[in-house]
C-alpha cells in the first residue's frame, strides 16, 4: 500500500510526538525520584542489639535530655530499619549523668582531676550535669542535654583545638528530629520524624527543594 504526502506528514508528527513523550520522561522521572527520597528523609525507624539501661528524648536537639546508665548501640550492622542521617557510625556508645552522678560527681571530679582534666572544673561539673539532664554520645563526640545547657560545662573529653574540624558535623536538618531513642536491657531502638523535612517534602511537590538536596 502507497502512503500520499498526508499520510506521511501523520506519521511524522505521531513519531516526533512519541519521541517528545519519551524524553518528557526523564525529567518527570527525577522529579519522583526526588520527591520519593525527600519522603523517605522524614522518618526513622529502627532496632538493634545493645547492652544497658538508657532513654533519650529530643524535641529538636536544643531539647534533648538523657537518662541512664550505659548504652551500647550496634546499629546498623546488628539491627533493622531505616535512618536516613548521613554518616552515621556503626556501633554507639553513650552515657548519661542522670541519675549516676546526682551522688557520684565527687569520684567524678576525682577521676577527670587524676586524668588531667583538673583546670576544666569537674567537680562542678559533674554536680551540674544531672541537673541539665546531660547524656554523652561518645562515638560522636558530642554532648546533649536540656536546652542546650551543655555548652555551659562542655564535656573537656571532646573539646578538640579550634584548628581541628568536629569528628561528626551535624547538618541542619538532623537539628528538627523530634523522637526518642535508647536501650532496654540486650535490645536499642530508635524513632522519629522530622518536621522540617517533611516542610521540604511539602514545597517539593511545588518544584522547591527548601535543602538542595534533590
Amino acid at each position: 500500500m502507497r502512503m500520499d504526502g498526508t499520510a506521511w506528514r501523520l506519521v511524522a508528527v505521531c513519531w516526533f510526538a512519541c519521541g517528545g513523550l519519551l524524553a518528557g520522561c526523564a525529567p518527570l522521572s527525577g522529579y519522583a525520584r526526588g520527591r520519593a527520597e525527600d519522603l523517605a528523609d522524614c522518618v526513622r525507624v529502627q532496632a538493634a542489639a545493645g547492652l544497658g539501661l538508657y532513654l533519650e528524648a529530643e524535641v529538636t536537639s536544643f531539647v534533648q535530655p538523657a537518662a541512664g546508665l550505659l548504652d551500647v548501640n550496634l546499629a546498623p550492622r546488628w539491627g533493622l530499619g531505616w535512618d536516613p542521617r548521613a554518616n552515621r557510625p556503626h556501633g554507639t556508645l553513650r552515657t548519661a549523668a542522670f541519675p549516676s552522678l546526682l551522688a557520684g560527681w565527687p569520684a567524678y571530679g576525682y577521676g577527670e582531676t587524676a586524668a588531667g582534666y583538673g583546670d576544666t572544673h569537674p567537680y562542678l561539673r559533674g554536680a551540674i550535669a544531672p541537673l541539665i539532664l546531660m547524656g554523652n554520645h561518645h562515638t560522636e563526640q558530642r554532648s546533649v542535654s536540656l536546652f542546650w545547657l551543655h555548652e555551659l560545662i562542655p564535656n573537656a573529653r571532646f573539646m578538640r583545638a579550634p584548628e581541628e574540624p568536629p569528628l561528626a558535623d551535624v547538618p541542619l536538618a538532623d537539628h528538627f528530629w523530634i523522637g526518642t531513642s535508647g536501650t532496654a536491657l540486650a535490645l536499642s531502638f530508635d524513632a522519629g520524624v522530622n518536621p522540617y523535612q517533611i516542610i521540604d517534602f511539602v514545597v517539593g511537590i511545588a518544584g522547591l527543594d527548601l535543602l538542595g538536596d534533590d
